[in-house]
């Protein structure tokens, strides 16, 4: 019955936002900004959530002398199809807990020629779950020998030219 009354509520607070729009806009004296009334519901369009709990790609950095660190790509609450961001938490095995940082990656901010390993790791996810792959394409880097990567620092540290990677894969 509550959910009723909080429903006649908002109806009633739309016509009275509804009239208020007209009344103002009849008086030619008062200029009204880009007010749209709420008339017509059938115009709205409510977007899919983005789901941002599932995993676009994983590895574990470090281990040894070093603190074994788990980082998690997932799509950003605010990512789209048009505008991909990615996020990326660490996941510190030694502690069992996740770490402060959270890294939030624009894949179309990225400076491709010279993208830090971690910017690398979110664009190679989100490239292997366009193409239905988990962990592929970072995990064939990481295993070339290419970098030595022993702790979270290194992910920032070191660089690599996505230009190669999208030359390889005809991007």
């Amino acid at each position: 019955m509550s959910l009723f009354s909080e429903l006649q509520k908002i109806a009633s607070a739309a016509e009275t936002f509804n009239y208020q729009v007209y009344k103002a806009s009849a008086t030619p004296e008062k200029k009204i900004g880009n007010v749209i009334s709420f008339q017509d519901y059938s115009n709205y369009f409510l977007a899919d959530e983005t789901n941002t709990f599932q995993e676009l790609g994983s590895c574990v950095i470090g281990g040894g002398n070093e603190e074994a660190i788990k980082l998690t790509a997932t799509l950003h609450a605010s990512s789209t199809a048009e505008k991909p961001i990615i996020s990326i938490r660490a996941f510190s095995l030694n502690t069992n807990s996740y770490l402060a940082n959270q890294d939030i990656i624009d894949l179309d901010t990225i400076f491709k020629t010279n993208a830090s390993l971690m910017e690398v790791f979110a664009y190679m996810s989100y490239y292997d779950y366009q193409n239905n792959d988990f962990n592929k394409s970072f995990d064939k880097l990481l295993f070339s020998g290419t970098f030595q990567v022993e702790s979270l620092e290194d992910m920032y540290a070191q660089h690599y030219s996505l230009g190669t990677f999208d030359y390889i894969n005809n991007m």
